[in-house]
């Protein structure tokens, strides 16, 4: 709303709808500090029907924020160190337990 309303910043989004139905890997690279407003506007209008089951890879940090970091923590969110060791088993047993919920979901790096 901000960026098509406020700003009034056209979305244009090109490639394959995200279907809720479907499971899929979604990777940011990082250009700006901005980009999350566009990954909100993505995720709104590459959706069909608007709908998804989107869970973030954020840094290990963010789930020590009061009130924020609780509630990533219960959305089931992925936490990661930035250390491949300890993050390698983390992610396979996150998948592994998506998987076994018998629901497809983005995961967002």
């Amino acid at each position: 709303v901000l960026l098509e309303l406020v700003i009034g910043c056209r979305v244009h989004l090109s490639g394959d709808s995200i279907r809720p139905e479907d499971g899929a890997i979604l990777l940011m690279n990082h250009r700006n500090r901005l980009d999350w407003f566009f990954l909100w506007a993505a995720l709104l209008h590459g959706v069909k029907p608007p709908a998804h089951r989107s869970k973030f890879v954020l840094k290990s940090d963010v789930r020590n924020i009061p009130g924020i970091g609780w509630g990533l923590q219960l959305a089931g969110f992925l936490f990661i160190h930035r250390n491949w060791d300890k993050d390698k088993s983390l992610i396979e047993r996150s998948l592994n337990y998506f998987r076994d919920l018998g629901n497809k979901y983005q995961v967002v790096i």
